[in-house]
């Protein structure tokens, strides 16, 4: 005779152990991969009397196949992820390096420019003169073109910082361009500490060195850096018809002539003219009218002293 309670016993305990088999599933149903495992761990509990049981491995079968999507990438996917990861924390790493370099970079920068604003207050406030100090001297650079064309503006720029680095100069601040026509300034910055008579013969041989140029004479007289510096900036100019370019008291003027042919005009400012150019600064945008502007400043000048001092008789060389 069969017993049938423990029979029923038995059912229990398979349904019991599917119960649990499913509660597994669910739980480990994340793992990538754990499902071919939960399917045959499953199947072993499939009650041949019980068809229900069957179709609740179907149903589990299913519910697994429609996670899959769900589930994390393979081990590879999951590897080139981790490595993406990886490579955007070093590009962040070294972004935050470069910033705080740039931060170095700009405190060591004010640091230097206290120590020369404090230096020329300290010998005006003492009464010294400060021509004859050594000190870091800066000077006014300006460019002018007709054209705004990018690479044409790029190549002057780098032509300008050639030719002062040639004579010991750097760029110590740039102002944003103007745009149209191109307005460009910086303020140029020496190297070394020199009193202003050094930087009055530094202009010098600049400007000999550009008019040599100009003329294509022998410049064996010219360092050769300087020479190529000179030339590197009147090719850079042979982008545009007409261009003025001031490296303190040097002016340097290309237009049109009357034959239709570039003509490159290069000058030492006056006193009286560098006044005029710090207070129109936007007369260096009229190449062809700049010079007459300056001449005429001059003459005003000469005027004013006459009216002051009597006529100004120019006594023989």
């Amino acid at each position: 005779m069969v017993d049938r309670r423990s029979i029923d016993e038995s059912r229990l305990e398979r349904r019991l152990r599917r119960l649990e088999a499913m509660i597994i599933a669910l739980l480990a149903a994340e793992a990538p991969s754990g499902a071919i495992p939960l399917r045959r761990f499953f199947f072993d509990f499939v009650d041949d009397d019980d068809p229900r049981s069957f179709d609740l491995y179907l149903l589990l079968d299913r519910w697994i196949d429609s996670q899959r999507d769900r589930l994390p990438r393979s081990d590879r996917e999951t590897g080139l992820r981790v490595r993406e990861l990886e490579q955007r924390a070093e590009r962040a790493d070294s972004r935050i390096r470069q910033i705080r370099q740039d931060l170095d970079e700009g405190r060591e920068s004010e640091r230097r420019r206290a120590i020369e604003m404090y230096s020329h207050l300290t010998m005006s406030s003492l009464g010294l003169d400060p021509a004859s100090a050594p000190l870091h001297r800066f000077l006014p650079l300006r460019v002018y073109t007709a054209t705004d064309d990018a690479d044409a503006t790029l190549a002057i720029s780098e032509a300008v910082e050639q030719l002062i680095a040639s004579f010991d100069v750097e760029f110590a601040h740039e102002f944003p361009a103007e745009s149209g026509s191109w307005f460009k300034r910086w303020f140029g910055r020496t190297r070394d500490a020199v009193a202003q008579p050094e930087v009055a013969s530094r202009l010098k041989k600049l400007e000999r060195a550009l008019e040599l140029e100009t003329l294509q004479k022998n410049q064996s007289a010219i360092d050769k850096n300087q020479a190529e510096a000179a030339a590197a900036l009147l090719d850079a100019l042979g982008s545009t018809d007409e261009a003025v370019c001031q490296i303190g008291s040097i002016l340097l003027v290309k237009i049109i002539g009357p034959t239709g042919k570039p003509q490159v005009f290069t000058r030492t400012l006056t006193q009286e003219e560098l006044l005029f150019v710090e207070r129109n600064p936007e007369a260096l945008k009229s190449p062809a009218e700049v010079l007459g502007k300056l001449r005429g400043c001059t003459t005003q000048a000469a005027h004013s002293l006459e009216a002051d001092n009597g006529p100004y008789l120019e006594g023989p060389d």
